[in-house]
């Protein structure tokens, strides 16, 4: 696997996990608080509401306990003087109380009753079963001692009724206080709601009322088992209720509080934890991307150039060091380690080579001298088959010669000898080297147009050594093409052959030193060419499809 693909996995996956864990810091810390704070808002909303609901008790127990201790409502109990009664609780006087009820009992007997309504300012007679309640309920009117009132809420018509009770100063020979007075005032949800604090919905149902609604009973029961002082329950993902009881002056469960509003917490919550994640998301990506831009530049990069460097050093001894300025300091020492090593390798390597040139040279002059002081004094003495292998040992001679002079051309530095010239005369000087084959058709369409400074010498060795490759791969019959043009500033030469083609494996290796498919040759031709070329400032490429051809083109700049 390489190296830019572990880097590109490493960094995705540390950003991954960066990214997990800041979305499970949101998941579980950032979005439980809000709904923390969102439930404890419900809670103090019920507190609330309570205070709310309760907030009349005192005004009640006050108005009361005026009330009773009149001397005019004690003589009402004694004497039934109905003229107090009728210009002491008049419309305007329920108004200025703000009460729905008055009662009076004396003996545990109602002896004065009357509702009011506080929407419409008006009288109403009261019900059968306001009277039953008042009346059958003893806990109201059982007061300890004369300083007592007696106060909460009660259910009076299937409605929540906030009452107050006080004694009238009358006790009997046993000690009993023995009349009372009630105020009662019915729970208004408009004023409930207009006290709360805003946006809060509040109501209140009896417990049987509340079975009846949807979750009623789960809710009703997980209060009754006191369990929970208060429920919240998510109504939707914008409205949250809490529950609570509320005890009637009994102090037994009689009512279920409701207050609903709206999930302002919990939407700004959900609101910041998309935030948190955008910016977690945008923050793991630009890390991410940070690490690998920095590693791209300062790691992969730099890798890739000098593992470029290193695959193309042996094609050209010439390469002494990478063309890339590393920014590190690991960097610029594993790439002067590669260097060092590399020039070491390819020092020793032309050392060998230039020796065994020179060695080589001094039997190859010696055995071609013998072969001439043999073909002039003692070829008229010798057969035809000893002039033939006098041939022989001159061609042997002649092709080991040949690999010398390639072992030295190759390990010794190029230099350059420019003059001024065009394609078509180095195509044409290169062309008169050859015999052409009678079976290849040699087209040369090269251009005299374009101006090349160029080592005429070098150029044409290496325009030779391709066009007796492109014989090479006709050995039957064939036709090479040369072409030229220009193109961006430098002239393109094809060298183009209708032979038997290469395969992708060795288009790969063609460049190598020492590598040939021939059974001749030491296979540095096209290296050398290739070095030739790059000295110019050029290039050279190939391509070939198998069976079919093969074209080389020469890319070199062009003078102006």
């Amino acid at each position: 696997m390489k190296f830019r693909t572990i880097t590109i996995i490493t960094v995705s996956l540390i950003s991954i996990l960066i990214f997990g864990a800041l979305q499970t810091v949101a998941v579980f810390v950032i979005n439980p608080s809000f709904i923390n704070l969102e439930n404890q808002e419900i809670k103090e909303s019920i507190i609330q509401a309570n205070i709310t609901i309760n907030h009349h008790l005192p005004e009640l127990e006050a108005e009361v306990r005026d009330y009773s201790l009149r001397a005019g409502t004690h003589n009402f109990t004694q004497n039934g003087n109905q003229e107090y009664i009728k210009n002491s609780f008049v419309e305007a006087t329920f108004e200025q109380l703000d009460v729905n009820l008055i009662a009076i009992v004396s003996n545990r007997s109602l002896v004065y009753y009357q509702s009011f309504d506080l929407n419409n300012s008006a009288m109403v007679q009261t019900s059968e079963q306001t009277r039953s309640s008042l009346t059958s309920d003893d806990y109201i009117w059982a007061f300890p001692s004369t300083e007592s009132i007696i106060s909460g809420i009660m259910l009076v018509d299937n409605k929540p009724m906030l009452v107050a009770t006080a004694p009238i100063l009358t006790i009997s020979q046993d000690g009993q206080i023995m009349e009372g007075m009630l105020f009662g005032k019915y729970v208004s949800y408009e004023e409930i709601n207009e006290l709360a604090s805003m946006g809060h919905n509040i109501s209140i149902s009896t417990i049987s009322d509340f079975r009846l609604q949807k979750e009623g009973i789960q809710i009703a029961d997980s209060l009754l088992s006191n369990e929970h002082t208060a429920v919240v329950k998510e109504d939707s993902s914008d409205k949250v209720s809490g529950y609570t009881l509320i005890r009637d002056v009994h102090s037994n469960p009689m009512f279920i509080l409701q207050v609903s509003h709206q999930r302002l917490a919990y939407q700004q919550g959900i609101w910041m934890t998309n935030i948190f994640l955008t910016a977690t998301l945008v923050l793991s990506f630009s890390l991410g991307a940070g690490i690998l831009l920095l590693l791209q530049r300062n790691i992969v990069k730099p890798m890739a150039k000098l593992a470029s460097y290193i695959r193309i050093m042996p094609q050209n001894p010439d390469a002494s060091q990478p063309k890339t300025n590393f920014r590190t300091e690991e960097m610029r020492v594993l790439a002067t380690s590669v260097r060092d090593t590399l020039n070491r390798k390819l020092e020793g390597m032309n050392e060998v080579s230039r020796m065994v040139g020179h060695d080589l040279r001094n039997p190859l002059t010696g055995i071609k001298g013998a072969s001439y002081i043999l073909k002039k004094n003692h070829v008229p003495k010798t057969d035809k088959k000893g002039n033939a292998l006098l041939k022989t040992i001159d061609d042997c001679v002649e092709y080991s010669d040949k690999i010398v002079r390639d072992l030295v051309e190759y390990s010794c530095e190029i230099n350059l000898d420019k003059i001024k010239t065009n394609p078509k005369r180095l195509v044409n000087d290169s062309l008169s080297k050859f015999v052409v084959p009678s079976s290849i058709q040699v087209i040369n369409e090269a251009s005299d147009e374009f101006s090349l400074l160029v080592d005429n010498w070098k150029i044409e060795r290496v325009f030779s050594n391709l066009i007796k490759n492109a014989f090479d791969a006709m050995p039957d019959v064939g036709k090479l093409e040369i072409t030229s043009r220009r193109v961006n500033g430098q002239v393109e030469v094809d060298f183009s052959d209708s032979g038997v083609g290469m395969s992708k494996d060795v288009l790969e290796k063609l460049w190598t030193p020492f590598f040939t498919t021939k059974a001749k040759g030491m296979g540095v031709g096209l290296s050398i060419s290739k070095r030739i070329i790059d000295a110019h400032g050029g290039r050279i490429e190939a391509k070939s499809i198998e069976g079919k051809g093969t074209c080389f083109t020469v890319f070199l700049p062009v003078t102006e």
